[in-house]
């Protein structure tokens, strides 16, 4: 699969990790496309994984720092999820949505969130955020493929909210 991003993960100049993704809703965050494989991924990190875990329905998380690359059981990216406590930029239309206070009232006006089990999900743009609340957690997003909007309506209709 080759494409041409606008944002590498992995700087060829300084061979870290670049701390910003623009998010494309259902196809990509930076240069992590959904469909991607396992090894695929860890070439993009030019590193193998800090930690990797099964987890929610089998999934396989594979994570970098604040970074978590989740696979599905046909061994395919479907969502990606980004914690707040570092230095990443996730942009969305010009909203970090990790940094932004003011992230929830921007997003709100795209579409009104489904609340869903602590997360409000946006299903137009394949988004789910956490942590945005007065409780002062930490903020999380994780961003989805297409396929993963019937799960989160199936979690929303189950009255998990």
């Amino acid at each position: 699969m080759k494409v041409d991003y606008p944002l590498d993960i992995i700087s060829q100049k300084r061979n870290k990790m670049e701390t910003t993704f623009l998010v494309t809703p259902f196809n990509s965050v930076g240069k992590i496309v959904f469909g991607m494989g396992k090894i695929e991924i860890e070439n993009l990190f030019g590193r193998a994984p800090d930690y990797i875990d099964v987890g929610f329905l089998g999934k396989i998380n594979m994570s970098w720092g604040d970074i978590t690359v989740k696979i599905n059981k046909r061994g395919i990216v479907d969502e990606v999820t980004f914690g707040a406590s570092g230095e990443i930029h996730l942009l969305l239309n010009d909203i970090d949505l990790l940094k932004d206070p003011q992230v929830m009232k921007k997003l709100n006006r795209i579409e009104k969130p489904d609340n869903i089990v602590g997360f409000k999900v946006y299903y137009s743009l394949g988004i789910a955020i956490t942590g945005t609340g007065k409780s002062k957690e930490e903020r999380t997003v994780s961003v989805f493929s297409k396929e993963l909007v019937k799960q989160w309506k199936k979690i929303s209709s189950e009255k998990f909210r």
